[in-house]
């Protein structure tokens, strides 16, 4: 189940179906076409945030899904966990699960490479493995388990250096898998005019962002 730019602002005013004028030309040309609501603001204190993609990852005796989330807003881990609690009841009014797992992200661009701002579990006990060990719809013993960073963000990458990763990414994971880093990296300062040494200060910047 994908849901392709559902946005949540903080705004205490109702909203409509809204997505970023970057993904408008993708929707267009998209032959699937994406799930959109007409949904209440959320409270002041959220950020605004985006639902990018729901991942069902369940096997026999165990539904379970994964929440791809765009945060569009510097956050707190405070934010993070209010907003998690905020995610986990608009699934849960879709859909009955045995585990949930909540992956927080400053770009889109970075999904599926690291959850650059943390993620939150919400399981039997705080524990995603025992998912098989509860019924469907009973969440009497289920916590909420945060792998939260407070950021500093004066950190934080601009959008065309995660542009630049999600390329670098790309190329490494589906296009080039078996090139050194050395052709990775000339063929992402070709696309984007810069060095090959920019491209790695950049890739460590980023790193240094996801696990700091």
């Amino acid at each position: 189940l994908i849901i392709d730019s559902i946005v949540y602002p903080s705004s205490e005013e109702s909203i409509t179906k809204t997505a970023n004028k970057a993904e408008e030309s993708e929707l267009i040309e998209s032959s699937e076409e994406p799930i959109e609501k007409v949904i209440d603001a959320t409270p002041p204190s959220f950020p605004q945030y985006r639902i990018i993609e729901i991942g069902d990852v369940s096997f026999v005796g165990a539904k379970r899904y994964t929440i791809d989330v765009v945060v569009e807003n510097k956050v707190t881990t405070e934010q993070l966990q209010s907003l998690a609690s905020e995610i986990k009841d608009q699934i849960q009014e879709d859909s009955d699960f045995q585990a949930l797992a909540i992956y927080f992200y400053d770009y889109e661009e970075f999904i599926g490479s690291g959850a650059t701002l943390g993620r939150v579990e919400f399981a039997p006990y705080g524990d995603w493995s025992k998912a098989q060990d509860v019924k469907l719809g009973n969440y009497n013993s289920f916590e909420f388990k945060y792998y939260l960073n407070e950021k500093d963000w004066s950190k934080q990458l601009t959008y065309k250096e995660a542009e630049i990763v999600g390329y670098t990414n790309y190329l490494t994971y589906d296009v080039m898998s078996e090139a050194s880093d050395d052709e990775i990296n000339s063929k992402v300062s070709e696309k984007y005019n810069i060095t090959k040494e920019d491209v790695d200060s950049i890739y460590r910047k980023y790193m240094v962002w996801t696990f700091d």
